[in-house]
């Protein structure tokens, strides 16, 4: 038991906290629990992290975002209650698409895109009681924080790396947060970040998921970084054959290296998705159901089937004068076109 919480099993476990299936006591109701891991409750860094993104999440409340709906200390151990998903996430989704050789229909993608652009959206314009704007950023949009439920509802997952104007941690200086292929260059150069990073990683899914191709690949950190910082973006029309023009404009805008020339919020970029295509509201449940036909429409928790709510490994975030820092200043050093 946590609190008045019963475990029923672990879905998942990270490198800072692990995620349960639980059961509110005297009643059938069944949530995903997070709590830190035994071995990091007297860490106070790693607690400070782990209550930030707590309090983060506990303020919104969106459609296209995991709720979180309490937070607490039971025990000496640290955990949050959130919402129990059933579904997968956008990796899982994508590894299977290739696996078969596919590519996502345009109305899914369009749908998943438009959805996760929402909900970053309003998280990117809270305020406080005060009226003064949070300047809430994800910082790690990416295929295994996107994910989709059996009835077809995109949720942005993990607030752990977001950065917030009153964020109460220590921040340790000079660190990059985020996985590399879907980091904005301004993130790489560990520059001050605005809302406009979560749109161009947006512009990173949107560009793979209707090519059916990944944007960033190299075989090392170091070429996955240089080609973000100073590869041109290969239009999609140049690997898709008959990619429609103002699909492709709206994913040129979204990947602009100079920020200044991408969308200015998530709503902008939603908005002209709308524009392109109005998708069926059932295309990501029909997406799900074709790529996973076994899977579980209502609650999993009974049969013990994979709900996917997920406890990630926390990006503590990489110091910019260690490894990274290393590569980040060589790619500087090397001339654009080497």
């Amino acid at each position: 038991m946590v609190g008045e919480l019963e475990l029923l099993y672990r879905i998942a476990f990270g490198g800072m906290a692990e995620l349960f299936a639980a059961r509110r006591r005297g009643t059938s109701q069944v949530v995903a629990l997070k709590r830190i891991l035994p071995e990091l409750a007297g860490d106070r860094v790693f607690v400070d992290m782990f209550l930030d993104e707590a309090r983060i999440a506990a303020t919104l409340d969106h459609p296209n975002i995991v709720k979180v709906e309490e937070t607490g200390s039971a025990g000496g151990q640290h955990f949050m209650v959130m919402e129990l998903l059933v579904g997968r996430d956008l990796a899982a989704v994508t590894r299977v698409l290739r696996d078969r050789t596919e590519t996502m229909p345009e109305a899914a993608a369009i749908r998943i895109i438009g959805d996760a652009a929402r909900g970053l959206h309003h998280a990117h314009q809270m305020s406080d009681a005060g009226g003064e704007p949070l300047r809430i950023i994800h910082r790690d949009v990416s295929p295994r924080n996107v994910f989709l439920t059996t009835g077809g509802v995109v949720k942005i997952l993990d607030f752990g790396i977001a950065k917030a104007r009153d964020r109460l941690s220590i921040t340790r200086t000079g660190t990059v947060k985020g996985k590399f292929p879907y980091m904005s260059p301004e993130a790489i150069r560990d520059e001050e970040l605005d809302r406009r990073t979560d749109i161009f990683s947006l512009g990173v899914l949107l560009w793979e998921l209707t090519t059916g191709q990944r944007l960033f690949t190299g075989a090392t950190d170091y070429e996955i970084l240089r080609r973000v910082l100073n590869r041109p973006i290969p239009r999609p029309s140049e690997v898709v054959p008959g990619y429609r023009p103002e699909l492709e404009a709206v994913v040129m805008r979204a990947l602009a290296k100079q920020r200044d020339r991408r969308y200015p919020t998530a709503a902008a970029l939603a908005d002209d998705l709308d524009r392109v295509a109005e998708p069926p509201a059932s295309a990501v449940a029909e997406l799900l159901a074709q790529l996973f036909p076994g899977i579980v429409v209502d609650t999993a928790a009974e049969s013990g089937s994979q709900p996917v709510t997920r406890a990630d490994r926390p990006s503590a975030g990489t110091p910019r004068r260690g490894r990274l820092g290393r590569l980040v200043d060589a790619i500087r050093r090397r001339p654009s076109g080497a």
